[in-house]
């Protein structure tokens, strides 16, 4: 006699109940994985803005807090002696601002002036200029931030206090009606500022300047001094009869004629005549 083995398997009900659970479990995973995806990107959106906000903030409130640095006691002397014929804007102010534009200006080790410009531009982002005789109607700026990610709306300084000092005086008392700036000044000016440096971003599109304040997410108010003291030298419009007019480090000076022979005739970077 034959004997037929049974066959073994799984039957048509067994297997559309195993469809059924192996559908939902994939279908579990894919939309965890989706999720988790999503969030991801989510929190890389977000730290980028984070980035680009601290960015600003830090860079613009370090340059106010930078302006008017000198790198050494040449400099000090050099930038006196350059403000002693200078009036009114051509004293160069450390910090100039301008509707949402800010230069700074400080001294570097090569340089007795060195410059860093900021702007709020149309598109929001802010951009950032470097070098000397930078103005904000310039039209070539480099964007430090990406307005796709985060736009700016505020970007605001504000001259909050300014106190004048006579210099030439030991004391400690300040004098707002103190002549720091024209031909009729007699004595040395020292003068000290306090700034307000205002930011506000966001990535949504329906945010403008007016609805910024201190609860949206992007928001600073900061108020900050420039390290160093302004220093003015009196006006002075001597004589310069025996001595000679020399471009050094890329300021005009005048100077005695033993001046250049004995000193700048053997630094490379000074020449004789104006810059």
């Amino acid at each position: 006699m034959l004997n037929r083995s049974r066959m073994s398997g799984l039957t048509l009900t067994e297997l559309m109940v195993s469809l059924v659970i192996s559908s939902f479990i994939v279908l579990a995973a894919g939309s965890y994985y989706a999720i988790t995806h999503r969030a991801s990107i989510n929190q890389l959106s977000k730290a980028d803005q984070v980035t680009q906000f601290l960015r600003v903030e830090t860079a613009t409130v370090g340059a106010v807090r930078r302006a008017g640095y000198k790198d050494s006691l040449s400099s000090v002397l050099q930038h006196m002696s350059g403000t002693e014929g200078s009036v009114g804007e051509d004293l160069l102010p450390p910090v100039a601002n301008d509707g949402s534009c800010i230069v700074t200006t400080h001294a570097s080790p090569t340089e007795v002036y060195q410059q860093q410009a900021f702007k709020l531009l149309d598109n929001g982002e802010i951009g950032v200029q470097t070098g000397l005789d930078l103005s904000c109607s310039d039209s070539s700026w480099s964007a430090i931030t990406d307005a796709n990610k985060l736009k700016f709306y505020v970007f605001s300084f504000e001259l909050v206090e300014e106190s004048k000092f006579n210099a030439d005086l030991a004391s400690n008392t300040a004098d707002s009606g103190l002549d720091c700036s024209s031909e009729s000044r007699e004595q040395n000016c020292l003068i000290r500022q306090l700034w307000r440096v205002t930011l506000c971003a966001s990535a949504d599109p329906e945010m403008n300047a007016e609805s910024c304040d201190k609860t949206t997410p992007f928001f600073s108010d900061t108020l900050v001094t420039p390290r160093n003291p302004i220093l003015i030298a009196k006006y002075n419009d001597e004589d310069t009869s025996g001595k000679v007019t020399i471009c050094h480090n890329g300021n005009t000076l005048s100077v005695s004629q033993a001046g250049w022979d004995n000193s700048h005739s053997n630094h490379p970077n000074d020449s004789l005549g104006a810059c």
